[in-house]
């Protein structure tokens, strides 16, 4: 730094720091980019007096510069930026067909109070992404993204469940093995194996 100031005639070293600074910002490395490239990851815009020789900025016409720039800009297009990660909300399959909702709280809530409220009862589907439920009484519209699908019990299962010879059927427990089933054989459908005795049940024959 200090030998690139000693390099301007200026002997007032504060007038030249900030091109000082800005050279040493957009020098191009042995590894082909500058340090305001590592830093901002772009080149840094610079007037053209640094870069182009005396010769061309005395020949250069705006006119042409503004016809070039015209040009080139016209056959910018923007690039469509592809997103990697993109966040979907999970949806339970239930919700297009529920009777009954739970709704989901505030974002604030008080210790030991429930993050649902419900079950509300379902009045209809406006659309894909709202449903009108019943709250206190009033109809109120929610996104289904802050409601879940109520699982509740039937009517007529509990009072199956009430009865006893009901509640009993086709749920009997077995606490014993099942019987095998022993085959015996007949001594007359016994195979020959040339012995002359026959063991039977521990019995010679």
């Amino acid at each position: 730094l200090k030998t690139a100031i000693l390099c301007h005639v200026n002997p007032t070293w504060t007038r030249v720091l900030s091109t000082v600074m800005l050279g040493l910002r957009n020098n191009v490395m042995d590894t082909g980019s500058s340090p305001a490239e590592y830093l901002y990851g772009t080149t840094l815009r610079i007037p053209g007096e640094f870069v182009l020789p005396d010769d061309e900025l005395s020949n250069s016409d705006p006119r042409a510069f503004i016809e070039e720039f015209r040009a080139h800009m016209q056959k910018v297009k923007p690039v469509p930026v592809g997103q990697r990660h993109k966040k979907r909300a999970f949806l339970f399959k239930d919700l297009a067909t529920c009777t009954h909702v739970f709704l989901r709280a505030g974002t604030t809530k008080k210790a030991l109070e429930r993050a649902y409220t419900g079950p509300h009862k379902v009045l209809k589907r406006t659309t894909g992404k709202v449903v009108e439920i019943e709250v206190n009484g009033k109809p109120r519209s929610v996104s289904i993204e802050n409601v879940k699908p109520a699982y509740t019990i039937r009517e007529s299962y509990t009072e199956a469940a009430g009865d006893p010879a009901v509640a009993t059927k086709g749920n009997e427990l077995r606490t014993y093995a099942n019987k095998k089933r022993v085959r015996r054989t007949s001594l007359s459908a016994a195979p020959d194996i040339g012995m002359n005795k026959v063991f039977f049940y521990g019995h010679v024959l």
